[in-house]
């Protein structure tokens, strides 16, 4: 009922359990792929999905037979992605593009139409989490009102800085 995936949140390289763990989907920067796997399956779809094509990769990889896990041993340091204006604060024309046209913005109907179609167990599945997810986006109990309005991370340089010396 909660419209499609639930992510962990506030949760950092240094809170997650010590051993590795079956997941669902990983998306990410980092991924490590077995090149049978790439052999068999096939690469991300980026046509489909331009820039976000982990989305649907991992669950492809998963149906396919694969074990997507997630290991807290390794440590991959990143830049993270900048976070997008909110829609809500976007001129009209800016605003229909991202939500219509522009299927490389986080904020495209289509592309998380596609993700949640292609990222679920089924295709049913997929189409009613898209459902739910608008359904709460409407009633205003989306991601950006989860994390609340005062919410900010601390900078990744101040997180990580006194581990990358040591």
């Amino acid at each position: 009922m909660s419209g499609g995936w639930r992510h962990w949140q506030r949760q950092t390289v240094w809170t997650v359990p010590g051993a590795p763990w079956e997941v669902d989907l990983i998306v990410g920067n980092c991924l490590l792929v077995p090149a049978e796997a790439l052999r068999k399956d096939g690469l991300m779809n980026s046509r489909r999905y331009p820039n976000f094509g982990d989305a649907e990769f991992t669950p492809r990889m998963r149906r396919r037979g694969w074990r997507l896990l997630i290991d807290p041993r390794s440590r991959v340091f990143c830049q993270p992605n900048a976070i997008p204006a909110r829609v809500v604060r976007m001129g009209f024309r800016e605003k229909v593009n991202a939500l219509l046209f522009d299927l490389k913005h986080i904020h495209n109907l289509r592309r998380r139409f596609y993700a949640y179609w292609d990222g679920a167990p089924s295709h049913f599945q997929g189409t009613l989490a898209f459902g739910i997810f608008l359904a709460r986006v409407a009633l205003r109990k989306n991601y950006e009102t989860e994390q609340g309005e005062g919410y900010t991370e601390r900078p990744l340089a101040e997180m990580f800085a006194s581990r990358v010396v040591k």
